[in-house]
């Protein structure tokens, strides 16, 4: 059996166009009102007996209301895909004027699942548990897709949505990997599963409407799938991409068009998962075919992407292992680990759902197996998955508003920090995460 590591145009599986539904309202939970709202009533009542309406004057010319944190994700958008852009590009400015971080670097693999839910958790996918877009448990012989992605067995550590719906704060969540999976008995009060029929600007007009609401929440966090699908079809190079990046760059403009006009209560942060390389040109696609001998191949239970997963029956193990040696021996642009061989700076081996025997390719490289199901289909796209610190597989990380302090660029940095900075935004404590205190960095209340 072998399962793809992502399709073509980005997580989602393929379906009927829909009409984005109705979103899902949390219910059975504290919707968590902002606790300045009562504070604010106290303190107007004082006012008005002590200061004659004075304080009541300050309190609303300085506060104008709950504070926002808009996080928007752009699915594949590499980090210098940003030279694409020019002139009255949103992006550019929020980079120019608030925090870049110039790389972002993903957490090993570097795949769509694993590294959304790593942005929102601030651990490594061995942590958390989500180590791929697919990937099989022994423990219950089952396969995690996008699919079954809904079931709360998958999802371990703690997202950010829960760590705010748990302190008081109402998050509203469209579209992102984990948010529609009930998680330590939490949902976010609003939420939208995936829909892959749902457009760029479908997206935003529904995070738009969120911000304008009576009640906004504390926390809008919104999944856009592109540049992800063109890189994937068309490849990171191409004019189709090229325009997709373009179309996610209007659309960051659309939504601050809906912040307030003096955008003194609202920040708003743009990350990306990975980024994108060719693959597939000529002399690139490594065969594993001539290499893999098994009467029944579809035992082995192989995930098929830049990093080939395998997940045989134990008794199979040590051929399996011998023959991908044999392949490696053959090709210098692959390298095989068994489970205790992994290098350490991935963290990807403290999880009993990580294979036991993994094939990394090379960055551009592909693998091919006719036997397994996975035959490179003979045209060079788009992908990703590679080692996490080739350049091509990092995105990047922009932010500006009250929240965060004007001109800060950091070259590097990994998404596991994200978790803490959107914590600290809000005023919430965080969770046990891998965070390193980048916060104190790129956020104004830190001198």
């Amino acid at each position: 059996m072998v399962q793809s590591s992502e399709d073509e145009f980005g997580f989602g599986e393929e379906s009927d166009p829909l009409q984005i539904p109705e979103p899902t309202t949390s219910v059975g939970k504290s919707q968590g009102l902002a606790p300045c709202v009562p504070m604010l009533q106290l303190l107007c009542v004082v006012g008005s007996l002590w200061f004659g309406g004075l304080l009541v004057y300050w309190l609303l010319s300085n506060h104008p209301g709950p504070s926002i944190l808009v996080l928007v994700s752009l699915d594949g958008f590499r980090h210098d895909y940003l030279h694409h852009l020019s002139g009255n590009s949103s992006l550019l400015e929020i980079a120019q004027t608030g925090v870049h971080i110039e790389r972002l670097k993903p957490c090993f693999p570097s795949l769509t699942f694993p590294n959304h839910y790593s942005i929102a958790t601030g651990t490594y996918p061995e942590t958390h548990g989500i180590i791929g877009n697919y990937f099989f448990d022994h423990h219950d012989k089952s396969w995690f897709s996008p699919k079954n992605s809904t079931q709360t067995k998958w999802w371990g550590a703690e997202p950010v949505w829960v760590t705010a719906e748990k302190q008081g704060r109402r998050t509203f969540v469209t579209s992102w990997p984990g948010s529609a999976a009930e998680i330590q008995n939490t949902r976010p009060s609003k939420y939208f599963d995936y829909d892959p029929a749902a457009t760029i600007m479908e997206r935003i007009d529904v995070a738009s409407g969120w911000i304008r609401s009576e009640k906004p929440p504390s926390l809008i966090m919104v999944y856009i799938d592109e540049p992800d699908r063109s890189g994937h079809r068309f490849g990171p190079d191409s004019p189709q991409t090229v325009e997709a990046i373009h179309q996610v760059d209007s659309a960051i403009g659309t939504l601050m068009n809906a912040f307030p006009a003096d955008n003194s209560n609202i920040d708003i942060m743009v990350v990306s998962d990975h980024g994108m390389t060719l693959v597939g040109e000529e002399g690139t696609v490594i065969d594993l075919d001539p290499f893999l001998n098994f009467s029944d191949p579809t035992v082995l239970r192989a995930i098929c992407s830049p990093v080939f997963e395998f997940f045989p029956d134990p008794d199979l193990l040590p051929s399996l292992v011998e023959q991908l040696r044999l392949a490696q021996s053959a090709n210098p642009k692959m390298v095989v680990y068994t489970k205790d061989e992994i290098p350490s700076r991935f963290h990807y081996s403290n999880n009993n759902r990580i294979a036991p025997v993994i094939a990394i390719a090379s960055l551009g490289y592909v693998f091919s197996s006719k036997k397994l199901g996975c035959e490179f289909r003979g045209q060079p796209f788009g992908d990703h998955g590679y080692d996490n610190d080739e350049p091509q597989m990092s995105g990047f990380m922009v932010a500006l508003g009250p929240s965060f302090k004007r001109g800060v660029h950091i070259p590097l940095s990994i998404n596991t920090e994200i978790y803490d900075i959107v914590c600290h935004v809000l005023g919430v404590t965080p969770a046990p995460n891998n965070g390193t205190n980048l916060f104190t960095r790129i956020l104004s209340k830190f001198t």
